[in-house]
This record gives C-alpha cells, sequence and structure tokens, in this order.
C-alpha cells in the first residue's frame, strides 16, 4: 500500500473528503470509520482551542479548510494537526458588527459553521462561537458530504436562525460521540459546554477505544475507592 505523503498544504478539509479517516477492514469489502484517526484529530483541534481561550482569543472561523495536516513519521496516522487562518481571531467580548457586515454582503466567516447568534449580529464574539463550531465539525470528519451540501449560505442561515437546523448523524454512530456533538452546537451558547469539558470527553472516548482495541494484559487498570 502506498503511503501518504502529508505537508503544511494539505488541508483536513481535503483529507476529509479523500476518505482519509476510512479503512478497509481485513477481508471486507465495507470500509469502516477509522475513529482512533477521528478522534486523536478531533483531540489535536480541541487542544489548539483551548490554548486560545486560555489567552482570551476567539477564533471564529474554524472549519476543517482551516486546520492543516504536517506529516508526522512518528504518527500512525502519518499526520498531526496545526490549527491556522487566524485572520477572524478576536479578543473574547472584542466589539464587532456582525449585522452590518451580513446586511452588506461582506460578512467574512463560514456561514455553516457559524452559531445563530453569530448569524444574528450578536457584536460580542464568545468562546461559543468556536464550540459550535467544533460540533459541526465532529459531524463533518466522520461525513463524506460537505455540511449542508445543495443549500445556498442564505438558506443555511435562515435555516439554522429560524428552523435550529443541524446536521443529521448516522443511526450506528457512538451515542457518546453524538451527544458531545449536540451540546456543542445547542442553539443557546450557554448550553454549550466549554472547550476544556471537550477536551475532556474526547480524551474519555479516546482511551476507552484504546483500552478496548489492546489485549488485556495492556489495558488501564480500573481506579476504585
Amino acid at each position: 500500500m502506498q503511503t501518504r505523503v502529508y505537508t503544511l498544504l494539505q488541508s483536513l478539509d481535503k483529507a476529509i473528503h479523500q476518505g482519509v479517516f476510512w479503512r478497509l477492514p481485513a477481508g471486507s469489502r465495507v470500509p469502516c470509520l477509522n475513529m482512533l484517526s477521528v478522534l486523536t484529530t478531533l483531540l489535536e483541534i480541541a487542544m489548539a482551542l483551548r490554548h486560545m481561550h486560555s489567552m482570551q482569543l476567539v477564533h471564529c472561523d474554524l472549519k476543517p479548510g482551516n486546520v492543516l495536516l504536517k506529516s508526522s513519521l512518528t504518527d500512525a496516522r502519518r499526520f498531526t494537526t496545526k490549527l491556522c487562518d487566524f485572520g477572524l481571531v478576536k479578543f473574547r467580548y472584542e466589539s464587532v458588527d456582525f449585522t452590518e457586515q451580513i446586511r452588506r454582503s461582506t460578512f467574512t466567516g463560514t456561514v455553516t459553521h457559524s452559531p445563530p447568534e453569530m448569524l444574528q449580529g450578536d457584536p460580542n464574539p464568545d468562546y461559543a462561537y468556536d464550540v459550535y463550531a467544533f460540533g459541526i465539525l465532529m459531524w463533518e470528519i466522520v461525513s463524506l458530504t460537505p455540511v449542508y451540501a445543495g443549500l445556498s449560505e442564505r438558506q443555511v442561515a435562515q435555516q439554522v436562525v429560524y428552523n435550529n437546523m443541524r446536521p443529521t448523524f448516522p443511526k450506528r454512530m457512538n451515542p457518546e460521540y453524538v451527544a458531545l456533538a449536540k451540546q456543542c452546537w445547542a442553539t443557546d451558547p450557554k448550553e454549550r459546554p466549554p472547550i476544556a469539558k471537550v477536551v475532556h470527553g474526547i480524551s474519555r472516548m479516546l482511551m476507552a477505544l484504546r483500552d478496548a482495541s489492546s489485549p488485556p494484559w495492556q489495558r488501564q487498570p480500573a481506579t476504585g475507592s
């Protein structure tokens, strides 16, 4: 099998739609998600956001196209992720007139990954902006289809704001994974978890997956009182 080589010019968006997070199990003709790679990648992105939020910064445009892949011979995925494109970064609660941007069609964010309050012109960027976008990214990374495919930006904005539209996960997805994504894209910003809790949730799923796939003698011992 040819080894895929990544550079800083390869975006997560391209990798998703090339099927990088899907694999063909031995003896099977049906590809399945490589959840170990999915969760590891999401954890790196969440940790990058956690670092930004610790400095009172909001990215404001988190999406797969703004995550780059860097080659790594020591990582099982053959890459690590780097968050990029900080052109829309704002200090938390920095006053921004999104309403005027939207009215003049000069809105420079990404509508598909923008929370309802941002689309409605909330002038005070908060960490919940990034958490919402992360929830959408959680759906996108396990799908081969662009989010809200076939809808215009105006249609997406209207459906998200007025009809609470969100992507639909496949029925076979891990319920804990789906629940975390839905918490992240909650309509009320106050109901979205802080990024530190998102990091914790993904770390817990990743550890459980690693334990389940390792021999019994290599698993983490249970801790009791």
